[in-house]
């Protein structure tokens, strides 16, 4: 198999994939909206970074820390074994809080650190906080 050129149209049946759907290990350890806002993967038809990055504000997994150039995503860390936060902190920005029974780490981390999060050996996956849903009726 071979990765499809951005400048060519590889459709289904021409044995080519397109070059942003091949994933690094550490890449295929980050959730898809991460990949998008990382730029990693394509954002749907009509969406764009910046209405991306305005949807997460608004359900709070995305913040930008003034008069810097951070962008700060909320997110889960799953880490093999006892979630060792000491490990982390140098790629975070705030623990904000840990189940080391679960080996889970939920905390703030600059978007541009997440591949090199997602490096360390003993992550085995990150993914966005979703926000609680109440439904009532």
């Amino acid at each position: 198999m071979t990765t499809c050129p951005s400048d060519q149209d590889c459709g289904p049946g021409n044995n080519t994939v397109p070059a942003n759907t091949i994933l690094t290990a550490a890449e295929k350890k980050i959730s898809t909206d991460l990949l998008q806002l990382m730029g990693v993967k394509d954002l749907p038809a009509g969406m764009t970074r910046a209405a991306l990055e305005q949807q997460m504000e608004q359900r709070h997994q995305l913040t930008h820390v003034a008069g810097t150039e951070e962008t700060l995503v909320y997110v889960y860390v799953q880490t093999a074994g006892t979630a060792n936060t000491a490990l982390l902190a140098p790629y975070v920005w705030n623990i904000t809080n840990s189940d080391p029974g679960n080996s889970l780490v939920v905390a703030w981390v600059d978007a541009t650190n997440l591949e090199k999060l997602a490096l360390l050996e003993s992550v085995r996956s990150i993914r966005t906080v979703s926000p609680p849903s109440t439904r009532s009726g």
